[in-house]
């Protein structure tokens, strides 16, 4: 792993007999974000169903409601409470997890081993009559950054914490209501994105209704800026702040005598800004998101097949070419270092490296993965480049706050929203009777 990567994806459709054929769909359209054939929860009436997506597929006769998850199993948790079988598929991160954790430990419980299962854990011994109401009193108790969803019996429940930190939508496929981490997934399903689950927002379906809440307390709204540089595909404002962010880079740092632009994949509309600031051609994108993950020796083998098939067409062309490599971050070295050997390889004969964002200076703690970091400061030389240069962390904040407002830029040096929950409001009895009220 060389890439900042999202942590996950999340993809549920309501009850139809196609639902689980739908949510793989879905989980295709995510396969940036991880690995495409995740884990599926499936309720079919009080029953529940869970496991590798092929396995859980075959019960899809039936009409089902269907929620899937596309990364480690752990981020989908089952098991059974009072409101019989219930899953939960959980993105990002509880602030307050360890220290529920160990108030389980003192009393002897056992210690669920991820967020989505301590929600779990914390929905079953909650007090509250319905199930609405156990999803938000475990969640005020976790605090922190999420997006999740709670599927129990007929019922959909999907949440998205106060700050808005991790990305969720809803749509309709067909009449059925869908939600996913991004609209690329509901569009895979064959429908259509409808809005965003706003911060702080409870959507729960049943029965074919459809009720909205913000059962949470507001707080200031503080959307991941590399959701916006990097990780994010669905967004068409995102494209447009990507392009920009090339654009003033290519006025701020020049490449003396510019003849190509080439970006890897997920890095396009940063390579089309540049290469329309500095009057160049954008080449045909490295068809690499990860360029070190099948590293076979020196130059062009150094890339993955889908890449070296993008390069070896421009050999001819790059021969004797001053090249600019655009990135959207920089993360890791190694990535830069194949990347750049590989275009030498090709025959270019200067390669300048840059960088569409500031120089990434922490890990984020709020459920993004990072690999280990780079120098804040990279060596042009050690990375293989003839120049480098990142966007200054001032120009992405202009950029930011013209796209919209509210962000955290925690990891590339800015201000970091404080997650800490105080002085919480109590807002449960307004569940009363919904969600399944005993």
């Amino acid at each position: 792993m060389v890439r900042v990567a999202a942590e996950g994806g999340l993809v549920a459709l309501g009850p139809r007999s196609d639902a689980a054929r739908r949510v793989a769909l879905g989980l295709h359209g995510l396969s940036h974000r991880g690995p495409a054939a995740g884990m599926l929860a499936l309720a079919r009436g009080k029953e529940l169903l869970r496991g590798a997506g092929d396995a859980v597929g075959l019960a899809s006769g039936e009409s089902a409601a269907v929620v899937g998850c596309a990364g480690a199993p752990s981020l989908l948790a089952g098991g059974l409470t009072r409101d019989g079988e219930v899953a939960v598929a959980l993105l990002g991160r509880l602030t307050a997890a360890e220290a529920l954790r160990a108030e389980l430990r003192r009393e002897g419980g056992v210690l669920p081993a991820g967020d989505a299962a301590l929600v779990l854990h914390m929905m079953a011994r909650s007090s509250q009559r319905s199930l609405a109401g156990r999803v938000v009193e475990a969640l005020l108790k976790g605090q922190g950054s999420f997006a999740g969803i709670v599927l129990s019996g007929g019922q959909l429940l999907a949440f998205r914490d106060p700050r808005g930190l991790v990305p969720l939508v809803v749509g309709r496929v067909e009449g059925t209501l869908a939600l996913a981490s991004e609209g690329l997934a509901i569009e895979a399903m064959g429908g259509e994105v409808l809005r965003e689950v706003g911060p702080g927002e409870l959507v729960l379906v049943e029965r074919d209704q459809v009720t909205a809440l913000r059962p949470f307390p507001p707080r200031a709204r503080a959307k991941c800026a590399l959701e916006s540089l990097s990780l994010g595909r669905s967004d068409a404002a995102d494209v447009v702040l990507r392009r920009a962010l090339g654009i003033r880079l290519a006025a701020l740092s020049p490449v003396p005598g510019l003849e190509g632009v080439v970006a890897p994949r997920g890095a396009e509309a940063c390579g089309l800004g540049f290469a329309e600031g500095g009057r160049s051609a954008l080449l045909p994108a490295l068809g690499c998101e990860d360029p070190g993950a099948a590293a076979l020796a020196e130059g062009l083998e150094d890339l993955n097949l889908e890449a070296r098939a993008a390069l070896r067409p421009l050999s001819a062309w790059l021969k004797g070419k001053v090249v600019a490599l655009v990135l959207d971050h920089l993360a890791a070295e190694e990535g830069v270092q194949r990347l750049a050997r590989a275009l030498r390889a090709g025959g270019a004969a200067a390669v300048h490296l840059r960088v569409c964002s500031p120089p990434l200076r922490a890990r984020c703690a709020l459920g993004v993965r990072f690999p280990p970091l780079a120098p804040a400061t990279p060596d042009p030389e050690v990375l293989g480049v003839d120049s480098l240069a990142f966007l200054p962390g001032a120009e992405l904040d202009r950029a930011l706050a013209d796209h919209s407002a509210g962000w955290c830029t925690a990891c590339l040096g800015g201000p970091s929203p404080l997650l800490e929950e105080r002085g919480a409001v109590e807002q449960l009895e307004m569940f009363r009777g919904k969600g399944g009220a005993e």
